[in-house]
């Protein structure tokens, strides 16, 4: 069974299973729901890759105007398998310093200076941005 990408949202899910009465049909549904995607998808680029599969990285966070993993997804880095734990809506006013120490950074500092000389141009942090955080691990 495949299961479109909009499908695996996770409200499309809960509809979804709420009309399967056959508890193993729903199992389905919801395995199916997870997929492999490229890490490319998620990791913008080689060094976050070699990044998360030293473990130093385990959040990443990206604008909210497109949804580059679900929750359930797995990615491979080497022949190392990762899976998505978590998709977060929220504002870069929700930082932490945790936040930043997950996405490699020694402080909340450090990481607003990164993005601005990762994102060169007109980068200004606005508390008020929306984002998504994904949140992974290496899967055992």
């Amino acid at each position: 069974m495949s299961v479109s990408r909009d499908a695996r949202r996770p409200e499309a899910l809960r509809e979804r299973s709420a009309e399967v009465r056959d508890g193993v049909l729903a199992a389905a549904i919801l395995r199916d729901a997870m997929s492999e995607i490229d890490a490319g998808e998620l990791l913008p680029n080689d060094r976050v890759q070699q990044s998360v599969r030293d473990g130093d990285i385990t959040q990443l966070t990206r604008g909210a105007s497109n949804r580059y993993a679900s929750e359930g997804d797995t990615f491979e880095i080497d022949g190392e398998t990762f899976v998505v734990t978590s998709v977060e809506r929220r504002t870069l006013g929700e930082f932490t310093d945790a936040d930043a120490q997950r996405e490699g950074s020694e402080s909340l500092a450090a990481y607003k200076e990164r993005m601005k000389r990762v994102h060169p141009g007109s980068f200004e942090w606005d508390d008020s941005d929306e984002v998504l955080t994904y949140r992974f691990e290496r899967r055992e």
